[in-house]
């Protein structure tokens, strides 16, 4: 439940959007905190993503000297490797350790210095990142658990941001399969964090904002 701003005139907390690459998630997170910041309202944006962290940077020395780990279908675009097998488990504990302290920075200090945090990427992403990783291997089970249970410890809001894959492939022709593998995987995802939902393919971004702020009001 987000918290009452003491200025009477929006919420404090954390809103997290995820979903796939085209969606709008930054178009709506950069709308939001201008309507909260005219509100008289602090609010931040921050994202998170694997990128980030020092994963990132055993990734693209693996890269260079792994090239059997290589793959097109299915794998981490920015790792540009895929780990597969047993090699998950262990992959999975260097993602996990080296996630934490960039969300504890980015979610939780962020939300004692800030009334509206808005994360434009958040935890439920990282459960995308370790299987395109893993070359669409199923992640460990802890990896699974460590994800769910961070979103519900740092989102006070969570939002899934979708569109349906021909319009996603008109927004980002150039990931055709990444979209195809990602959507469906995203839609169950929300189905299980109990998410609330706002397409964006039929919605301009003022129509989408207003369902984003209606979740962000509603505190039933």
């Amino acid at each position: 439940m987000m918290i009452k701003s003491r200025r009477d005139s929006g919420t404090r907390g954390v809103v997290c959007f995820f979903g796939p690459d085209g969606s709008g998630k930054s178009t709506l997170a950069r709308m939001l905190r201008d309507v909260m910041v005219m509100r008289g309202i602090d609010a931040v944006i921050v994202w998170v993503r694997g990128t980030h962290t020092i994963a990132s940077f055993i990734a693209k020395f693996v890269s260079l000297v792994g090239r059997d780990l290589r793959s097109e279908y299915a794998c981490n675009p920015y790792y540009g490797i895929c780990i597969r097998g047993h090699s998950r488990y262990f992959w999975a504990v260097i993602e996990v350790v080296s996630i934490t302290p960039v969300i504890v920075h980015r979610f939780l200090l962020a939300r004692m210095r800030h009334d509206l945090v808005i994360a434009e990427r958040s935890p439920p992403d990282l459960i995308i990142w370790l299987l395109l990783t893993f070359g669409g291997e199923r992640p460990p089970r802890f990896a699974l658990e460590y994800s769910v249970a961070i979103t519900r410890r740092v989102c006070d809001k969570l939002i899934y941001v979708r569109a349906d894959e021909d319009v996603l492939l008109k927004r980002r022709p150039e990931e055709d399969w990444r979209i195809a593998f990602e959507l469906p995987i995203y839609d169950g995802l929300a189905k299980v964090l109990g998410a609330k939902t706002v397409d964006t393919g039929d919605k301009s971004p003022e129509e989408a904002l207003d369902e984003v702020l209606g979740v962000i009001m509603d505190d039933e």
